[in-house]
């Protein structure tokens, strides 16, 4: 890089620095002449621009996000899409896993592996969004994420690199706002029961301490163990720990800590299908071994400060610490492709990998807010810088690569008839190491909003210089349980990589509760260091979309409507995958693109509730690309990626204490990552009925609830007919909370 580029980009990471370092000189004065305790204002925290109203959020409807942006914001006056599945939502579903959540609750979402296992993976709008943020804060989850400890679910459509680095995605990202304390906590135990051996408990609670209440406290634990009811010999177990406090330096700054410890085991694999295209229910390839499973232990301490410096000036601090430390042994199915052998039988390699993980994420936010600028004009401008460190060591075998030093041949099996003992494995194939995977991300941003003739028109800009750097080391032992073998390797290249990125848009609102919108927003990935087969580095993705659309946020008929419908552009470069073919390398299909409409729809009153999504697009696709199995020469779809999906789910309240809902939610049919196939689409029906009653000091409330009704059969994934991801069977629970 040229020395005058450097040094005005350093010049203005500095001066971006700086302006965030100085109002905290002027914080011990602001919090000193904080009001005193005779003052009815400091009964309660005042809002400041980062903090979202609990009164926002109204059953299974939310008005108010701060995932969007760096500040809180209304929803309709975003120029993208975001999608809110809230706590209401989440418990009459039923349903636990934060996968099968927001495929239920948000369009054009689907999941990409298996529940609890690399739980941050999802596609949205055809692309994958992987490391989800919890309170805005980078997270790196391999394990499970235990939803009773959400307070909402935040999809936001469209790149997010701004908010959230390069892991800010092209076709969306996943934000979660975990349980804090509150100066009004509701307390809750619960226990539930339910078929294929679901036994589930929670406790949850909190108090306000003091004669003003400003310090609080809440402690939430969790524990479920239960079977996978498509898989019969697969489970998840996993308990949860997640305390956290918070303190009220005065009614305009607040401090909370807030801790998170999980520790997960489970069996789970893909499924197979027999030699007609059956899944075969009754077979589990972990079966054969007792200690094929998965082990994790994942610890969090995330610290979050927020201040009101003045009537104009906000300052928002938020770090996380993040250590994992995972211990995964499975067996999986791949299609023989030997020409004579029957069609049932496919080859079972045996897994083992075992990853420990350190992060820690950092960023200061400064807003500077004016909502009467003069003339009808108001402005919000913030500044912005973060940074997101990552080390990760990983040991795992690697069988599937090294074929050739392996010292016995993998068996073919019969999952109709298997043979258990030809599947004891005592894992002496080869391991790769990687003594250290780094990644060290950072970034400069700036957003300002220009609100003209009262907040009627709102013009949008912002920016954000990225700096990337990532390195690794590979190593080799043949075999694993030799210790004089040498590991053998050498260190890659360390990879640079610096951009710029920007977003802008505008937002007219001919009345408050109606607004039209144009965004456009960009993403990038260094890729960092993965090659392809033939030794070929991959290139830096980049991408954009455009969205146009409408909003709206409006009392009607006695309750509150929300909802959006946007037309989307997007187009992505160099995208990459893995390799099906070559496990631990990568394929890179070029530039993608995908067009399509999306839209969601809320109602709400004392007796019902109704949300229901759509989502339709003609990609993603590449052009011109060669045949493969399934599809002609031409424009290529890409892997994982419904073409279509749409959701409904409705309430009827029949009395204060009596209800009953229900929702169907269809997706349409995938490519299979080595595109040889198509999974076909499917549906599934989810039905509850819940009632409460007076007890004491509090209410008890019981819920019946019935995911997959039909106990249908979907694949959520197809990598090949011996590697099937399934949507969970039937599964009926009830489940009793009592809360005070």
């Amino acid at each position: 890089m040229k020395p005058l580029t450097l040094f005005a980009k350093c010049k203005v990471c500095c001066l971006l620095g700086g302006a965030l370092l100085l109002p905290i000189a002027a914080l011990a004065q602001a919090t000193a002449s904080g009001t005193s305790a005779d003052d009815p204002e400091n009964k309660t925290v005042r809002m400041n621009p980062f903090t979202v109203s609990q009164d926002a959020v109204k059953g299974y409807l939310a008005t108010d996000t701060a995932s969007g942006s760096k500040v809180a914001m209304k929803i309709i006056d975003m120029p993208q899409t975001l999608n809110v599945i809230t706590r209401e939502a989440m418990d009459d579903s039923g349903l636990s896993d934060p996968n099968a959540l927001f495929e239920f609750f948000a369009p054009g979402v689907s999941n990409l592996t298996g529940p609890g296992i690399e739980g941050t993976n999802a596609v949205i709008r055809g692309f994958r969004a992987q490391n989800w943020a919890v309170n805005g804060a980078t997270t790196h989850y391999l394990s499970q994420l235990v939803s009773d400890n959400f307070e909402t679910i935040e999809v936001i459509k469209g790149p997010s690199v701004l908010m959230y680095g390069r892991y800010g995605g092209y076709g969306g990202y996943i934000n979660v706002t975990m349980k804090t304390p509150k100066r009004t906590p509701v307390n809750s135990v619960q226990f539930g029961i339910g078929t294929a051996n679901y036994y589930h408990g929670m406790v949850d609670y909190g108090q306000a301490l003091g004669a003003d209440k400003n310090f609080q406290y809440r402690v939430v634990i969790s524990s479920e163990n239960s079977d996978y009811p498509a898989k019969n010999y697969d489970y998840n177990k996993y308990l949860m720990i997640a305390p956290s406090i918070a303190y009220d330096i005065s009614a305009k700054t607040r401090f909370v800590l807030r801790f998170e410890w999980i520790k997960s085991d489970q069996s789970w694999t893909p499924s197979q299908l027999d030699k007609n295209g059956k899944l075969v229910r009754a077979f589990s390839s972990n079966e054969a071994e007792d200690d094929m499973r998965n082990l994790d232990i994942n610890r969090i301490v995330q610290a979050t400060f927020t201040s009101q410096l003045s009537e104009t000036w906000s300052l928002k601090l938020n770090t996380l610490l993040q250590t994992m430390s995972n211990d995964w042994k499975y067996t999986y199915g791949m299609t023989d492709l030997t020409p004579g052998l029957p069609a049932q039988f496919y080859v079972f390699t045996p897994n083992q990998r075992k990853y420990v993980q350190k992060s820690f994420y950092g960023d200061a936010t400064l807003d500077w807010k004016v909502d009467d600028f003069g003339h009808g004009l108001s402005n919000d401008i913030f500044f912005n810088i973060g940074f997101d460190n990552f080390n990760e060591n990983i040991k795992f075998l690697a069988n599937n690569m090294l074929g050739s030093t392996n010292p016995r041949a993998n068996p073919l099996i019969d999952p109709s008839n298997p043979d258990l003992a030809a599947m004891r494995y005592n894992f002496d194939y080869p391991f790769q190491v990687l003594p250290y995977v780094t990644q060290n991300t950072s970034g400069a941003a700036v957003s300002e909003t220009f609100g003209l003739f009262d907040k009627k028109l709102q013009l949008v800009f912002r920016a954000r210089y990225n700096y990337d750097q990532n390195g690794s080391l590979t190593q080799i032992r043949t075999p694993a349980n030799n210790p004089a073998s040498p590991l053998v390797g050498t260190p890659a290249a360390t990879v640079v990589t610096e951009k710029t990125t920007m977003d802008w848009g505008a937002v007219y609102k001919p009345i408050p509760s109606w607004s039209l919108y144009y965004g456009h927003t960009e993403a990038y990935s260094p890729v960092a260091t993965g090659f392809t087969v033939a030794g070929k580095a991959l290139q830096p993705e980049s991408g954009q979309d455009d969205e146009v659309g409408t909003k709206v946020d409006m009392q009607l008929l006695g309750g509150i409507v929300t909802g959006s419908i946007a037309y989307f552009s997007m187009d992505v470069s160099n995208k990459w995958r893995p390799d099906p073919f070559n496990p631990g390398y990568f394929v890179q299909d070029g530039d993608q693109k995908n067009t399509g409409v999306e839209g969601q729809i809320g109602y709400s009153n004392k007796r019902y509730s109704v949300m229901g999504g759509f989502y339709s697009a003609d990609g993603p696709y590449q052009k011109n690309q060669p045949a493969t199995g399934i599809q002609p020469a031409g424009n290529l779809r890409a892997v994982f990626s419904p073409k279509i999906t749409y959701n409904l789910w409705a309430k009827y309240n029949i009395t204060d204490s009596l209800s009953v809902g229900g929702g169907y939610r269809y997706q349409g049919d995938q490519v299979a990552s080595t595109r040889l196939l198509i999974s076909p689409g499917f549906g599934t029906t989810d039905l509850f009925a819940s009632y409460s009653l007076k007890l004491s000091k509090g209410s008890l409330k019981f819920l019946l609830s019935c995911t997959n009704v039909s106990d249908g059969i979907g694949f959520t994934r197809e990598d090949t007919p011996a590697a099937v991801y399934v949507q969970e069977g039937r599964r009926t629970k009830l489940t009793g909370t009592y809360s005070w």
